[in-house]
């Protein structure tokens, strides 16, 4: 049978729409990419800490997707977990949030913070924190809370979303003082630049000894743009700024059920602590 070169344009045209499609709606959303990342100052004799972020989860209901994340991440033994955000996306998400919390293993110690998901659709905040208590877990909002983790002390200190919210970076660290390590969790990356802003300020009037030092903010919010072209995304949310690399791409997806350019994505950081100032 002869082709001609329409019908082969044609089909190749409707092959490369079958890709994309597939690769949009199913795998880049559901098949959760893994990077890997040496933090800190690495030393043969420093035990690094393992952090693990998952951001963005926009969990509605608990399916076989969110078991099998669980089971990737207890597989990799993080010893604190960090949720940077939109984990849920309403009051009814909840249950479903208690649910898969409980399949981390007990230990893993869980910090988090408010997105703008969660204040938009007037999430109750004492329930979310409670949730997150009963499984070893708590939120920060605009506050600091210190970890212990294989005998060093940790600050962890959350901001509230920029996008919705009222973050308040000064009321978080107003008790905190100069810290071995102290890393910050904020749902919009944008929000760095005020964190660094406002360091610089706080540590004018105060001692050497008490001048803050942050180590890392880790944040989430862009869904890497969720739909990029070679490594480009055209539509930002606001509050993302000039973070698109470097950001958590999270794993859910809002709006549009697709992932074109931004796989899913945990983020495994090993945190060596024991050589850093």
């Amino acid at each position: 049978m002869n082709v001609s070169r329409r019908q082969f344009l044609a089909g190749m045209m409707f092959s490369g729409a079958g890709f994309v499609s597939t690769d949009s709606l199913f795998f880049e959303r559901y098949f959760v990419e893994m990077n890997e990342f040496d933090i800190g100052t690495p030393s043969n004799s420093s035990a690094a800490v393992k952090i693990l972020q998952i951001s963005d989860l926009h969990l509605k209901k608990l399916t076989d997707h969110h078991r099998q994340l669980a089971d990737q991440v207890n597989d990799l033994h993080p010893e604190l977990l960090l949720f940077t955000g939109d984990i849920i996306e309403s009051e009814k998400g909840l249950p479903h949030l208690d649910h898969f919390l409980q399949l981390f293993h007990p230990d893993a110690q869980k910090a988090a913070v408010m997105g703008n998901w969660e204040w938009m659709l007037k999430v109750d905040l004492n329930k979310l924190q409670h949730v997150y208590r009963e499984n070893n877990g708590e939120l920060l909002i605009n506050r600091s809370k210190a970890f212990t983790i294989k005998g060093e002390r940790l600050l962890v200190t959350g901001v509230d979303s920029q996008v919705n919210g009222h973050p308040d970076f000064a009321e978080a660290v107003r008790s905190v003082g100069r810290e071995k390590h102290h890393i910050v969790l904020s749902h919009c990356p944008e929000y760095r630049d005020r964190i660094e802003r406002e360091i610089r300020r706080i540590n004018t009037s105060r001692p050497a000894d008490q001048k803050l030092n942050i180590d890392y903010v880790f944040a989430g919010h862009s869904h890497g743009g969720q739909v990029a072209l070679l490594g480009y995304a055209p539509l930002l949310p606001p509050g993302v700024g000039r973070y698109v690399r470097g950001v958590s791409k999270g794993i859910g997806t809002s709006i549009l059920p697709v992932r074109f350019g931004a796989r899913a994505e945990i983020a495994l950081f090993h945190y060596h602590t024991a050589e850093t100032a």
